[in-house]
C-alpha cells in the first residue's frame, strides 16, 4: 500500500466557537474553522473547489461565513480566496476538512494538505466524507440559524452516533500510526444532508488514497464489532428467534464487545479467524415476552447465529472491495514474508475465508 501524505481524522465536523480567541495573534484576520473539497466539472482529479468556512474574533454571534476558490491543493486555493477578502484567511485553527464522496473517489483526500505536523501541532485537520457536496453541508449548518450551538450540535451528533455504532471514531494518533506508518486502509465517518439537516450515514471505506465503498449505519455497527473499536458500546440489533412453535424478533442491546483476530496461510489460502464476545441484554418487557416462549439457550443461539452471519457478510464485502482496516496485509507481511513477496495481497485477500465465532452473554436488564 502507498504511504503518501500525512493527515488526521476524527469523527467531529464543524466546530464550536467556544473558547478564547487569541486577540493579539489573530486580530484583523478571518479564522478558517472548517474547509470543504468538492469536484469541479471538467477538471476531474486535477482541480477541486475548496470552500473555507470562517468566523471572526469580533463576531460575538458566532456566525459562519464561507468563501471558495478552485485549485489543485488547499494552500493555493487559500491564497486565491485571500485575494477577494478584506481580512486575510488564516488556518492556524483549522479543525476539519469535509470531502465530498465524488472527490473522495478521485483520491482528493491528499489534496487537503499536510496538516499533521506532529502530535502537538496546531494544524490538526480532521477528515470526514460527505455523500452531499461539502458546500451543501455548510449551507445546511448556516440554515439552522442556531449560532454557536449549531456547530456543537454536529459535533455531538457524530460523537453520539459513534457510541451507537453508526459511524467510526478514529483518533488522530491511531490514524497516523495505522495508515501513514503501517499502510492500513482508512475508514472515515460518512455524513449527508437530508431535508436541510446534516445526518450520519455510516462509514466511508478506502483502499490506499481512494474511497472504494461505504457502509450504512447497520453495516457499520457490525464493522465496529469486528474491529472492536468501541469496547463499551450502546448498539441495538433486531434478532430473529425461532423454535418449533414460535417465531419472533427481539431487540438486543449490546453494551460491550471484545474481538480477537488471527490470520493464517495454509496451502496458499488466507484464513482469518475472529473470536467475538459480546455482552448484552433485552429490556424487561422484551425479556418477559421471550422467556414465555423460548429457552435461554435458544435465545443465545439465535443471537450468536444472526450476528455471526452478518459479520461474515461484512468481512467478505471488505475483502472484495478491497478495504483492509484490520491490518491483515501488515500481519501477513510480517508472519509470512516469503509468501507475501511472491503473491498479490489484494488477490489473496479477495479469496480469503472468514471463520467467525460469536459468544453472546445475555444478562438481565442493565449494563454488564
Amino acid at each position: 500500500m502507498k504511504k503518501f501524505f500525512a493527515i488526521a481524522i476524527l469523527p467531529a465536523v464543524i466546530i464550536s466557537f467556544s473558547g478564547c480567541w487569541d486577540q493579539n495573534l489573530f486580530e484583523g484576520t478571518a479564522m478558517v474553522l472548517s474547509a470543504g473539497i468538492d469536484t469541479v466539472e471538467g477538471n476531474e482529479g486535477s482541480e477541486y473547489e475548496f470552500t473555507f468556512a470562517y468566523g471572526q474574533p469580533q463576531n460575538s454571534q458566532g456566525e459562519l461565513l464561507t468563501t471558495s476558490a478552485e485549485s489543485s491543493v488547499m494552500e493555493e486555493a487559500l491564497q486565491s480566496a485571500n485575494d477577494t477578502m478584506e481580512r486575510p484567511l488564516v488556518i492556524e485553527k483549522l479543525q476539519n476538512i469535509i470531502i465530498s464522496e465524488d472527490a473522495a473517489k478521485e483520491g482528493a483526500i491528499g489534496n487537503g494538505g499536510t496538516y499533521y505536523l506532529g502530535e502537538t501541532s496546531r494544524f490538526l485537520a480532521d477528515y470526514v466524507i460527505s455523500e452531499s457536496d461539502a458546500s451543501a453541508v455548510f449551507e445546511a449548518v448556516m440554515a439552522m440559524e442556531m449560532g454557536d450551538s449549531a456547530f456543537s450540535y454536529i459535533d455531538n451528533l457524530l460523537t453520539t452516533s459513534s457510541q451507537k455504532g453508526y459511524c467510526p471514531n478514529v483518533s488522530l494518533h491511531d490514524y497516523n500510526l495505522d495508515y501513514i506508518k503501517n499502510g492500513i486502509d482508512a475508514i472515515f465517518p460518512l455524513i449527508t444532508v437530508e431535508e436541510e439537516k446534516v445526518t450520519v450515514s455510516g462509514t466511508a471505506l478506502f483502499h490506499d488514497e481512494k474511497m472504494v465503498g461505504k457502509f450504512n449505519q447497520q453495516e457499520t455497527m457490525y464493522l465496529l464489532m469486528l474491529l472492536a473499536m468501541n469496547e463499551n458500546t450502546d448498539y441495538t440489533i433486531n434478532i430473529p428467534i425461532t423454535n418449533e412453535n414460535q417465531a419472533t424478533e427481539a431487540t438486543l442491546h449490546i453494551n460491550r464487545v471484545k474481538s480477537n483476530q488471527k490470520p493464517s496461510i495454509h496451502d496458499g489460502q488466507l484464513t482469518i479467524k475472529y473470536d467475538i464476545k459480546l455482552y448484552g441484554y433485552f429490556d424487561e418487557l422484551e425479556r418477559t415476552r421471550l422467556i414465555n416462549d423460548f429457552s435461554q439457550k435458544e435465545i443465545d443461539k439465535a443471537a450468536e447465529q444472526h450476528i455471526s452471519e452478518n459479520l461474515v457478510s461484512i468481512a467478505n464485502t471488505l475483502s472484495q472491495l478491497p478495504c483492509d482496516p484490520f491490518a491483515i496485509e501488515d500481519q501477513i507481511r510480517g508472519y509470512y514474508p516469503d509468501f507475501y513477496k511472491t503473491h498479490n495481497f489484494d488477490e489473496v485477500y479477495a479469496n480469503a475465508e472468514f471463520q467467525i465465532t460469536v459468544e453472546a452473554i445475555i444478562t438481565n436488564e442493565g449494563k454488564t
